[in-house]
């Protein structure tokens, strides 16, 4: 999961700091980034809104990162 270690790195947050925020124990969070278990739904909404992303650039590539005041 390349864009959520990006999201997470522009955010100067560590593995165990994403873990906490999404609900995760560490070692699962670590499974979740390395593509070894997939990102739950309720899980990637914490993100996208805690860090301000938008979904169709973290799901899809397209758009920009940022999620802006008009949601494109």
């Amino acid at each position: 999961m390349d864009r959520l270690k990006h999201v997470r790195t522009s955010a100067d947050m560590s593995q165990r700091d994403m873990a906490e925020t999404i609900g995760t124990p560490f070692r699962t969070y670590c499974k979740i980034e390395s593509g070894e278990r997939d990102l739950k739904a309720s899980e990637l909404a914490i993100v996208l809104k805690r860090c301000g992303i938008d979904a169709n650039w973290f799901l899809f590539g397209t758009g920009h990162k940022e999620k802006t005041a008009h949601g494109d």
